[in-house]
């Protein structure tokens, strides 16, 4: 997700990355970031807009941590105010890309798959099978989400 957000913001585009991943984020770690306020404290009422960084190194790239550990990751992000906020960073962004827990064995990734306006699922090579790939991208449709295609990764 970091690299396919720095890609996009490399060609001028804004872009957004949110660390969607609220049981074990990482994306901050990338930009050597600290976790601090982010979607969490955001969806829960608790943060604005300033929990969004700019990115020095990109200046088309922002990016919105994981934020404050959350109790129940999957309650609050099947919140109303979830879905808002993607609404009103679409007007603000050329390009989001949320970065999610793992499709299997939680709910946290359907809830953000189905506010988003497409998803990309990332296999492993030599590791994913054809078989529950497909049965994710069936599972994914059925929550709602637009399976745009896969990413293979070493």
């Amino acid at each position: 997700a970091a690299n396919l957000a720095i890609a996009f913001a490399q060609q001028g585009k804004r872009t957004l990355l949110i660390d969607a991943d609220l049981r074990q984020p990482r994306q901050h770690q990338l930009f050597k970031l600290d976790n601090g306020v982010g979607l969490s404290d955001m969806i829960a009422g608790r943060a604005d807009a300033s929990a969004i960084r700019q990115i020095s190194a990109f200046p088309s790239l922002s990016f919105l941590s994981a934020g404050t550990q959350a109790p129940n990751p999957t309650a609050l992000l099947a919140r109303p105010t979830f879905g808002q906020l993607l609404d009103i960073f679409r007007k603000q962004f050329d390009i989001i890309l949320l970065d999610t827990t793992p499709a299997i064995p939680l709910a946290d990734c359907q809830i953000v798959a189905a506010q988003a306006h497409g998803v990309l699922i990332t296999t492993r090579r030599n590791v994913s099978k054809l078989g529950p790939v497909a049965a994710l991208k069936d599972m994914l449709a059925s929550a709602g989400a637009s399976v745009a295609g896969a990413i293979v990764v070493k």
